[in-house]
């Protein structure tokens, strides 16, 4: 995150990538137990777990609205995100096109 805010503050072109095209919310439910208190999600640790309908942080995709380009996801996870490179492909052609 401290990367992509270092490049909006200089106004560069932000890019990014996520495999997975769940929200934010429901792919921190699958690693973690998330309740509701207060009117918010919360982790098991006590952190609050961003619920904005986003695929990520809401400092990442505003980051990425308004220094790049939306965040790039697959229509679908693939079988394998770890080695699966399509979306990564999607940000290096944008960037070879705005270069």
């Amino acid at each position: 995150m401290y990367e992509l805010g270092y490049m909006a503050a200089r106004e560069k072109t932000c890019l990014g990538y996520c495999n997975d095209p769940a929200v934010y919310a429901d792919r921190v439910r699958r690693n973690a137990e998330v309740t509701a208190q207060a009117g918010r999600l919360v982790d098991a640790d006590g952190l609050t777990v961003e619920d904005f309908g986003h695929a990520d942080n809401l400092m990442i995709i505003h980051a990425l609205d308004l220094h790049g380009a939306p965040l790039v996801l697959p229509r679908e996870k693939p079988a394998d995100i770890w080695h699966n490179v399509t979306t990564f492909e999607v940000c290096v052609a944008l960037a070879a096109a705005r270069a």
